[in-house]
């Protein structure tokens, strides 16, 4: 689990955002499945994906959705669409 990914309202003092780089370094130091979280919604998914992060993890931005159900739905199917476009470049 890496957090901050980045900047985010449900952990004041947690330290700076770790970023799409810090991300992609530590992905490729990680012997395990790397997941990401802080500042994570459906506009980040893909750069964390993209960044070697194996996940995310979302718990601020679903809880403070107007519409939790709809804002895990977006995820989800963002998720979806990321890991398709990975398989097609070959990652």
């Amino acid at each position: 689990m890496a957090g901050p990914a980045f900047e985010t309202v449900s952990k004041p003092g947690y330290g700076p955002e770790i970023g799409r780089k810090g991300l992609a370094e530590m992905a490729r130091a990680c012997r395990v499945p790397l997941l990401a979280i802080g500042g994570i919604n459906t506009l980040r998914v893909a750069e964390v994906l993209a960044a070697g992060c194996a996940g995310v993890a979302v718990m601020g931005g679903v809880m403070r959705a107007a519409d939790p159900g709809s804002e895990t739905g977006a995820l989800v199917v963002t998720l979806q669409g990321s890991a398709a476009a990975s398989r097609v470049r070959g990652k």
